[in-house]
């Protein structure tokens, strides 16, 4: 369930970059990805999205939101 939100996030995310940071390569994508779910994996919810905020175009209201009703799961 986490990794399916965490993925519509990203994907959501990615439509609007036109704000956010980039990341310079693939292989820093790839890095950033493995990070994330590293943390995602061993319950750290919140210092995963405190990883991707950064590179996410939402709103940040939107972003604790996300987190928030992830954490109530």
């Amino acid at each position: 369930m986490i990794k399916r939100l965490f993925v519509s996030f990203l994907l959501l995310a990615a439509s609007f970059t036109a704000f956010a940071d980039t990341l310079k390569s693939e292989s820093e994508a790839r890095e950033l990805s493995e990070r994330v779910m590293a943390r995602l994996a061993s319950g750290e919810i919140a210092n995963a999205f405190a990883l991707i905020k950064p590179y996410s175009t939402l709103p940040e209201a939107e972003v604790e939101s996300l987190l928030q009703q992830t954490l109530s799961k």
